[in-house]
Protein backbone atom coordinates (compact mmCIF):
# COMPACT_ATOMS: atom_id res chain seq x y z
CA UNK A 1 0.00 0.00 0.00
CA UNK A 2 1.22 3.42 -0.86
CA UNK A 3 1.80 5.80 2.10
CA UNK A 4 2.05 9.52 1.56
CA UNK A 5 5.17 10.80 3.35
CA UNK A 6 4.43 12.95 6.42
CA UNK A 7 5.86 16.42 6.06
CA UNK A 8 7.60 18.35 8.82
CA UNK A 9 4.87 21.02 8.64
CA UNK A 10 2.19 18.39 9.24
CA UNK A 11 4.02 17.13 12.36
CA UNK A 12 4.24 20.70 13.70
CA UNK A 13 0.52 21.24 13.16
CA UNK A 14 -0.34 18.04 15.03
CA UNK A 15 1.91 19.01 17.93
CA UNK A 16 0.28 22.47 18.08
CA UNK A 17 -3.22 20.93 18.16
CA UNK A 18 -2.15 18.49 20.91
CA UNK A 19 -0.69 21.29 23.05
CA UNK A 20 -3.83 23.39 22.55
CA UNK A 21 -6.02 20.52 23.78
CA UNK A 22 -3.82 20.01 26.88
CA UNK A 23 -3.77 23.73 27.77
CA UNK A 24 -7.55 23.98 27.32
CA UNK A 25 -8.12 21.00 29.58
CA UNK A 26 -5.89 22.47 32.28
CA UNK A 27 -7.69 25.83 32.02
CA UNK A 28 -11.11 24.19 32.37
CA UNK A 29 -9.92 22.15 35.34
CA UNK A 30 -8.61 25.25 37.09
CA UNK A 31 -11.90 27.00 36.30
CA UNK A 32 -13.85 24.23 37.99
CA UNK A 33 -11.58 24.46 41.04
CA UNK A 34 -12.08 28.22 41.16
CA UNK A 35 -15.87 27.81 41.05
CA UNK A 36 -15.63 25.29 43.86
CA UNK A 37 -13.65 27.78 45.95
CA UNK A 38 -16.18 30.49 45.21
CA UNK A 39 -18.94 28.14 46.27
CA UNK A 40 -17.15 27.54 49.56
CA UNK A 41 -17.31 31.26 50.26
CA UNK A 42 -21.04 31.40 49.59
CA UNK A 43 -21.74 30.66 53.24
CA UNK A 44 -20.91 34.28 53.93
CA UNK A 45 -23.82 35.34 51.72
CA UNK A 46 -27.38 35.76 53.06
CA UNK A 47 -29.81 32.87 53.04
CA UNK A 48 -31.81 32.28 49.87
CA UNK A 49 -35.58 31.84 50.16
CA UNK A 50 -34.99 28.07 50.27
CA UNK A 51 -32.19 27.98 52.84
CA UNK A 52 -32.58 27.61 56.59
CA UNK A 53 -30.12 29.22 58.97
CA UNK A 54 -29.81 29.55 62.73
CA UNK A 55 -29.91 32.99 64.35
CA UNK A 56 -26.61 33.23 66.21
CA UNK A 57 -27.02 36.68 67.76
CA UNK A 58 -29.82 39.24 68.11
CA UNK A 59 -28.40 42.76 67.88
CA UNK A 60 -31.41 45.06 68.28
CA UNK A 61 -35.17 44.97 68.12
CA UNK A 62 -34.98 44.76 64.32
CA UNK A 63 -31.61 43.17 63.42
CA UNK A 64 -29.67 39.96 64.02
CA UNK A 65 -26.79 37.77 62.78
CA UNK A 66 -27.02 34.38 61.12
CA UNK A 67 -24.76 31.42 61.80
CA UNK A 68 -22.85 32.48 58.66
CA UNK A 69 -21.96 35.81 60.29
CA UNK A 70 -24.23 37.74 57.90
CA UNK A 71 -26.18 40.59 59.46
CA UNK A 72 -29.85 40.87 58.50
CA UNK A 73 -32.52 43.40 59.38
CA UNK A 74 -36.30 43.20 59.11
CA UNK A 75 -37.94 44.69 56.04
CA UNK A 76 -40.84 47.12 56.47
CA UNK A 77 -40.55 47.55 60.23
CA UNK A 78 -38.39 49.55 62.63
CA UNK A 79 -37.68 49.16 66.35
CA UNK A 80 -36.46 51.90 68.72
CA UNK A 81 -32.67 52.48 68.60
CA UNK A 82 -30.55 51.42 71.56
CA UNK A 83 -28.51 54.61 71.23
CA UNK A 84 -30.82 57.58 71.78
CA UNK A 85 -30.80 60.82 73.75
CA UNK A 86 -34.21 60.12 75.30
CA UNK A 87 -33.98 57.58 78.16
CA UNK A 88 -37.58 56.53 77.49
CA UNK A 89 -36.65 55.50 73.96
CA UNK A 90 -33.64 53.55 75.26
CA UNK A 91 -35.94 51.75 77.68
CA UNK A 92 -38.29 50.84 74.81
CA UNK A 93 -35.31 49.69 72.72
CA UNK A 94 -34.24 47.26 75.44
CA UNK A 95 -37.76 45.82 75.63
CA UNK A 96 -37.88 45.42 71.85
CA UNK A 97 -34.47 43.71 71.90
CA UNK A 98 -35.61 41.29 74.62
CA UNK A 99 -38.73 40.38 72.65
CA UNK A 100 -36.74 39.88 69.45
CA UNK A 101 -34.25 37.65 71.30
CA UNK A 102 -37.09 35.49 72.61
CA UNK A 103 -38.55 35.32 69.12
CA UNK A 104 -35.39 34.50 67.11
CA UNK A 105 -32.31 33.58 69.14
CA UNK A 106 -31.17 30.04 68.42
CA UNK A 107 -34.12 29.45 66.08
CA UNK A 108 -34.01 28.24 62.48
CA UNK A 109 -35.21 30.89 60.05
CA UNK A 110 -35.38 31.54 56.34
CA UNK A 111 -35.24 34.92 54.64
CA UNK A 112 -37.65 36.07 51.95
CA UNK A 113 -36.07 38.94 50.04
CA UNK A 114 -37.82 41.75 48.22
CA UNK A 115 -36.64 43.46 45.05
CA UNK A 116 -34.14 45.49 47.08
CA UNK A 117 -32.13 43.07 49.21
CA UNK A 118 -30.09 45.71 51.07
CA UNK A 119 -31.22 48.79 52.96
CA UNK A 120 -29.71 52.28 52.78
CA UNK A 121 -26.95 51.21 55.19
CA UNK A 122 -25.92 48.28 53.00
CA UNK A 123 -27.37 45.67 55.38
CA UNK A 124 -29.35 42.71 54.03
CA UNK A 125 -33.07 43.08 54.70
CA UNK A 126 -35.92 40.65 54.36
CA UNK A 127 -39.05 39.00 55.67
CA UNK A 128 -38.17 36.40 58.27
CA UNK A 129 -39.97 33.07 58.61
CA UNK A 130 -39.66 30.64 61.52
CA UNK A 131 -40.00 26.89 61.06
CA UNK A 132 -43.63 26.94 62.22
CA UNK A 133 -44.50 29.45 59.49
CA UNK A 134 -44.55 32.51 61.75
CA UNK A 135 -43.63 35.73 59.94
CA UNK A 136 -41.36 37.40 62.50
CA UNK A 137 -41.80 40.88 61.00
CA UNK A 138 -45.55 40.60 61.56
CA UNK A 139 -45.11 39.17 65.06
CA UNK A 140 -42.97 42.17 66.10
CA UNK A 141 -45.69 44.53 64.85
CA UNK A 142 -48.54 42.54 66.46
CA UNK A 143 -46.79 42.60 69.83
CA UNK A 144 -46.20 46.34 69.55
CA UNK A 145 -42.40 46.19 69.65
CA UNK A 146 -41.86 47.81 66.24
CA UNK A 147 -43.55 50.32 63.98
CA UNK A 148 -44.13 50.33 60.24
CA UNK A 149 -41.40 51.43 57.85
CA UNK A 150 -42.65 50.26 54.48
CA UNK A 151 -40.35 51.43 51.67
CA UNK A 152 -40.91 50.56 47.97
CA UNK A 153 -40.13 48.36 46.15
CA UNK A 154 -40.30 45.86 49.04
CA UNK A 155 -44.07 45.82 49.47
CA UNK A 156 -44.70 42.17 50.38
CA UNK A 157 -47.09 41.73 53.31
CA UNK A 158 -47.79 45.49 53.42
CA UNK A 159 -51.54 45.02 53.86
CA UNK A 160 -51.32 42.60 56.79
CA UNK A 161 -48.54 44.63 58.44
CA UNK A 162 -50.64 47.82 58.26
CA UNK A 163 -53.67 46.00 59.66
CA UNK A 164 -51.67 44.55 62.57
CA UNK A 165 -50.00 47.89 63.27
CA UNK A 166 -53.33 49.68 63.56
CA UNK A 167 -54.67 47.15 66.02
CA UNK A 168 -51.49 47.02 68.13
CA UNK A 169 -51.44 50.79 68.38
CA UNK A 170 -55.13 51.05 69.15
CA UNK A 171 -54.90 48.38 71.85
CA UNK A 172 -51.77 49.85 73.43
CA UNK A 173 -49.65 46.73 72.86
CA UNK A 174 -45.98 46.68 73.82
CA UNK A 175 -44.31 50.02 73.21
CA UNK A 176 -47.63 51.67 72.40
CA UNK A 177 -48.77 51.32 76.01
CA UNK A 178 -47.54 54.79 76.95
CA UNK A 179 -49.00 56.37 73.84
CA UNK A 180 -52.29 54.62 74.49
CA UNK A 181 -52.51 56.10 77.99
CA UNK A 182 -51.79 59.59 76.66
CA UNK A 183 -54.11 59.30 73.67
CA UNK A 184 -57.08 58.16 75.73
CA UNK A 185 -57.44 61.65 77.11
CA UNK A 186 -57.97 62.99 73.58
CA UNK A 187 -61.37 63.29 71.96
CA UNK A 188 -61.47 63.65 68.19
CA UNK A 189 -64.10 65.47 66.18
CA UNK A 190 -64.33 64.62 62.48
CA UNK A 191 -65.65 67.10 59.96
CA UNK A 192 -67.74 65.23 57.40
CA UNK A 193 -67.41 68.07 54.91
CA UNK A 194 -63.59 68.30 54.83
CA UNK A 195 -63.04 64.61 55.75
CA UNK A 196 -60.53 65.65 58.42
CA UNK A 197 -60.54 64.98 62.16
CA UNK A 198 -59.33 67.34 64.88
CA UNK A 199 -58.79 67.64 68.60
CA UNK A 200 -61.66 69.27 70.43
CA UNK A 201 -60.87 72.98 70.52
CA UNK A 202 -58.96 73.07 67.23
CA UNK A 203 -59.40 76.44 65.55
CA UNK A 204 -60.44 74.77 62.31
CA UNK A 205 -63.64 73.54 63.96
CA UNK A 206 -64.91 77.04 64.65
CA UNK A 207 -68.14 77.70 62.83
CA UNK A 208 -68.60 74.04 61.79
CA UNK A 209 -72.18 72.88 62.30
CA UNK A 210 -72.65 70.08 64.86
CA UNK A 211 -74.62 68.22 62.20
CA UNK A 212 -71.38 67.90 60.21
CA UNK A 213 -69.31 66.49 63.11
CA UNK A 214 -68.68 62.94 64.29
CA UNK A 215 -67.01 62.01 67.59
CA UNK A 216 -64.18 59.46 67.86
CA UNK A 217 -62.21 58.31 70.89
CA UNK A 218 -59.30 57.00 68.82
CA UNK A 219 -57.33 58.36 65.88
CA UNK A 220 -57.20 54.81 64.53
CA UNK A 221 -61.01 54.65 64.43
CA UNK A 222 -61.19 58.06 62.73
CA UNK A 223 -58.68 56.96 60.08
CA UNK A 224 -60.53 53.69 59.57
CA UNK A 225 -63.67 55.72 58.86
CA UNK A 226 -61.83 57.51 56.06
CA UNK A 227 -60.83 60.75 57.80
CA UNK A 228 -57.39 62.37 57.68
CA UNK A 229 -55.61 64.01 60.60
CA UNK A 230 -55.64 67.82 60.67
CA UNK A 231 -52.03 68.95 60.05
CA UNK A 232 -51.89 71.18 63.13
CA UNK A 233 -53.44 68.56 65.41
CA UNK A 234 -51.12 65.88 64.02
CA UNK A 235 -48.11 68.02 64.96
CA UNK A 236 -49.40 68.35 68.52
CA UNK A 237 -50.12 64.64 68.64
CA UNK A 238 -46.56 63.80 67.50
CA UNK A 239 -45.07 65.99 70.22
CA UNK A 240 -47.10 64.15 72.83
CA UNK A 241 -46.77 60.58 71.66
CA UNK A 242 -44.15 59.91 68.98
CA UNK A 243 -41.36 58.59 71.18
CA UNK A 244 -39.56 56.59 68.49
Amino acid sequence: MFHRPISIDSVKIHKFIFKTIIVSALWLTSGISWLGAAGADSAAQPATPYEWHVVREVLTGDSFKLDTGTQVTYSSISAPPLQHADPKVREYAKKALAFNQELLLGKKIRVEFGSQIKNEDGVYQGFIYLEDGTLANLRMIEAGYAKLRIIPPNLQHAKELRYASGHARHDGKGLWEYENKVVRRFIYMADKMTRKFHFVGCRHLRGVSKAHLEKYESSVDAKAAGFQFCAECRHTYAQETDLF
